[in-house]
């Protein structure tokens, strides 16, 4: 019984933490604050780039 009551604890500290984070989200959409797709791709690829150096090396 404890860890049924500690897990739907758990899930509904997730859920409020989650919709917090939503509403930030579109808070931050409302009034403009984003950043561009291509801006974010960018970051991505080079952190892609990154971590296969990593691997490659650990590998080798």
């Amino acid at each position: 019984m404890r860890d049924f009551v500690c897990t739907q604890e758990e899930a509904a500290a997730h859920e409020a933490w989650f919709r917090r984070s939503v509403q930030a989200g579109l808070k931050a959409a409302t009034v403009g604050d984003t950043v561009a797709a291509e801006d974010v791709e960018a970051d991505a690829k080079a952190w892609r780039i990154k971590t296969r150096r990593k691997r490659t090396r650990s590998t080798a």
